[in-house]
């Protein structure tokens, strides 16, 4: 949902443009090597060369870090082209970009942000020298795309309803048929506890958090999650403890329960017009530069003369219809 924002952030760190691996990587049995051959270690005198080791981590780890050294090459190249210099200004401006999309929930310190961060760079087997690769690169791509965004008067006003406007918070149960979730409904209507149900019986990742979601109003954030059918039925609903009847979505059928209703906030348009522009500017610029760096991949000739990522790329081109 919209509060913690991990992915994103492991996303744009991980790059994998169009790379699917399922992580099993095939192994290699090299011919004889050259005399002049590097040894990676001896067993009783036997040598284990590094050819054998190579092919491995080629295999299973090489086309995603290949990704990531020719994406770093093609957003600098731009950037000469463009005379575009990053600074260290810059790059601690993007930390503080990266800190922020790690949690949209106002209430989140900044001592927490910094413990998500240390969480996902620890997943990644990263560190801050790692990270400050991938900040210059973004800090990069920012620039470039940053004076093609527009921001028109309807981003504001769209903007204006995401943040002002009223809002519901609800909890759910999300369950796999029609009969599961009638069973939720009649269990709630008997006076069992909502986010109890949630906890015992929903498939959904707000399970633990006893079906709360975070809230939503009408206007769509493209960091929230929430099904369109569960939106349109959420905002009609106004005394907190109502419950819903059951809402098919493409997979499951849900049951909510509102939890609040938040009006609209009585701000005037004109005394945040000017904060609103920045953060529709930022919002633009965040989903146009993944967007950027992969036009970039498809202008660019690469060819691969390594032969285990020549057959990698020649697949993954193969599976997109190229």
């Amino acid at each position: 949902m919209r509060t913690i924002n991990v992915l994103l952030l492991v996303g744009m760190l991980s790059l994998a443009i169009g790379c699917e691996s399922d992580g099993t990587p095939e192994v290699h049995h090299p011919q004889a090597p050259a005399a002049s051959a590097a040894v990676m270690a001896t067993i009783d005198g036997e040598p284990i060369y590094m050819d054998a080791l190579t092919d491995i981590l080629v295999e299973k780890y090489g086309m995603l870090t290949a990704q990531q050294l020719i994406a770093n090459h093609l957003v600098d190249a731009r950037a000469e082209q463009m005379n575009i210099v990053v600074t260290r200004d810059d790059i601690i401006a993007e930390r503080e970009y990266f800190l922020q999309d790690l949690s949209s929930d106002p209430e989140t310190t900044d001592a927490e942000r910094e413990q998500l961060l240390a969480q996902v760079l620890q997943q990644r087997d990263m560190d801050e020298d790692d990270l400050a690769v991938v900040l210059h690169r973004e800090a990069a791509l920012r620039k470039i795309v940053e004076p093609t965004i527009r921001v028109s008067p309807v981003d504001l006003r769209e903007e204006f309803e995401l943040q002002f406007g009223k809002k519901v918070q609800v909890r759910h149960v999300q369950i796999e048929s029609l009969a599961q979730a009638q069973q939720i409904l009649k269990m709630a209507r008997n006076g069992q506890d909502f986010s109890m149900l949630a906890r015992q019986h929903s498939i959904n990742d707000s399970a633990k958090l006893g079906g709360l979601l975070p809230p939503f109003g009408y206007e769509v954030d493209e960091s929230e999650l929430i099904p369109p059918a569960i939106r349109n039925v959420a905002l009609t609903m106004d005394t907190p403890g109502q419950l819903s009847e059951p809402i098919r979505t493409d997979t499951a059928y849900h049951v909510l329960y509102l939890e609040k209703v938040m009006e609209p906030q009585d701000v005037e348009f004109e005394r945040v017009e000017e904060q609103l522009k920045v953060d529709v500017l930022k919002r633009k610029i965040r989903q146009r530069k993944p967007t950027y760096l992969a036009e970039l991949f498809m202008e660019a000739d690469v060819e691969f003369k390594d032969p285990i990522l020549r057959k990698q790329d020649a697949e993954i081109k193969r599976r997109q219809g190229r």
